[in-house]
């Protein structure tokens, strides 16, 4: 469905169902124009492009003759990534398969075949994978029965080569690129940034030990998750420092929350599922990240302009001297 932003905007709109009352669509990926969106038909391989306004403007063709990819029994679409200034779509499914889309008729102009086998597929398991904005590479959580016993590991795509780099670490429960950065929550609570290929480590802090969704990530180096509490811990990639958190509206958590930023980085989108009736609807909420309104909203909680002695008191005489931006408006 469609809803618009801020959600009291308008009614949510719904895309058609098929006759049999089923939903049939995959991810969507907005186009960078804003004007229209694309969303695959996951029933048939195709997908479709619809404008704002909730009208079809064309069907993708579904592939023919293209060598199928590796089948696990539970491969699903899981995510759409703008390339090429626009040109191509790059889709990405649960077993970390790779599909490169033309964007306007859907043809498939390149595939590589995902770091999880067949045998190594598991029941009931919810794959995640994430996708550099420069397509360059795809990282996978990867099922592996060490001792017989279930865990993960991350492998990262090298998508122009199809090689698989395994990535040394314990278990991860979520992956994201923040530019080419790429970003593992692990399951033990730590967070590491590394290279896009995954191969150099640049940094590691404590992140959410308990993180049920995300990372999202926005364009300033900010990473969000949501904790299965319903919390939304916010970090700064840079310094690994947590800096504030954001209550979601309550409701089930434990895959059934998603988040994801605004193109331009200055809001964040929450969806998640109403606490009662499976009848009832849940809630989109947006966020705001904009600098200036968090500025805002610090200078009329302190009720006056930070001057350069409380600046110095918090950062330290060692440190920098306090930004020209940090004066409050008169």
């Amino acid at each position: 469905m469609m809803v618009s932003l801020p959600p009291t905007a308008g009614p949510a709109e719904y895309l058609p169902q098929n006759s049999a009352g089923n939903i049939t669509y995959g991810p969507a990926l907005w186009s960078p124009d804003g004007r229209d969106f694309s969303i695959l038909t996951a029933y048939d391989g195709g997908g479709q492009i619809w404008s704002t306004a909730g009208k079809l403007v064309r069907n993708w063709a579904t592939p023919s003759g293209t060598p199928p990819l590796p089948d696990t029994g539970f491969d699903a679409p899981v995510s759409l990534l703008s390339a090429a200034g626009g040109k191509e779509i790059v889709e990405l499914d649960t077993a970390g398969n790779i599909i490169i889309r033309n964007s306007q008729t859907g043809a498939v102009e390149h595939q590589v075949a995902g770091p999880i086998k067949p045998d190594d597929a598991a029941l009931n398991t919810q794959y995640l994978a994430a996708a550099d904005p420069e397509a360059k590479y795809v990282a996978v959580i990867v099922p592996i029965f060490p001792n017989g016993e279930y865990s993960t590991r991350v492998n990262v795509v090298n998508i122009g080569t199809g090689a698989i780099t395994p990535i040394p670490g314990g278990e991860a429960s979520g992956v994201a690129y923040d530019g080419e950065l790429l970003l593992i929550q692990r399951t033990g609570g730590t967070f590491e940034v590394r290279s896009a290929d995954g191969r150099q480590l640049i940094r590691s802090f404590a992140g959410d030990s308990d993180a049920t969704a995300g990372p999202a990530v926005n364009s300033a180096g900010l990473a969000v998750e949501v904790n299965s509490d319903g919390t939304a811990p916010v970090f700064d990639v840079a310094s690994g420092q947590e800096i504030g958190s954001i209550t979601l509206p309550a409701g089930p958590r434990e895959n059934s929350t998603s988040v994801a930023f605004t193109p331009d980085g200055k809001n964040l989108i929450s969806a998640t599922e109403d606490a009662g009736s499976s009848a009832v609807t849940g809630y989109v909420t947006e966020w705001s990240f904009s600098p200036s309104f968090w500025s805002m909203v610090a200078c009329i909680s302190a009720g006056h302009t930070l001057t350069s002695e409380e600046w110095q008191q918090y950062i330290g005489a060692g440190g920098p001297g306090m930004p020209a931006q940090m004066a409050c408006q008169p």
